[in-house]
């Protein structure tokens, strides 16, 4: 099994520029995305404020959906309601059992990430 953390970067920027409204528009389109790439019997539920969890049968299938879900969320500017565009990016970070931990806490323990900025979302994969 594999775990992918999806971690919205800078949504609190978002919240303060735009409004909580826009913060929740922002979440509920890159849930739509997980959504819509995630498949039975993969598991993602989202977990704290900007992050959202999936736990996935294989890690050439994570690699590949976390390929796919970060460029689905970057490929368009999301209209808020305010009337602005956002551009959205997401931190992915993935750990995998048996390499990283047996049991789902040790690869929750295994998969925490510091916040990271836009600036430096080109370094993590």
């Amino acid at each position: 099994m594999t775990l992918l953390l999806m971690d919205v970067v800078e949504l609190g920027e978002i919240n303060a520029a735009y409004g909580r409204a826009a913060g929740d528009e922002v979440l509920q389109h890159v849930a739509r995305v997980i959504g819509n790439q995630v498949h039975v019997p993969n598991v993602v539920f989202r977990c704290g404020g900007s992050t959202f969890l999936a736990l996935i049968a294989g890690s050439q299938a994570a690699e590949a959906l976390a390929l796919r879900v970060r460029q689905n969320v970057a490929s368009c500017e999301l209209a808020v309601g305010s009337g602005a565009t956002v551009s959205i990016a997401l931190v992915i970070r993935t750990v995998s059992s048996p390499t990283d931990g047996r049991s789902l806490a040790e690869l929750l323990a295994a998969v925490r990430i510091p916040r990271i900025s836009s600036r430096e979302t080109s370094r993590v994969h």
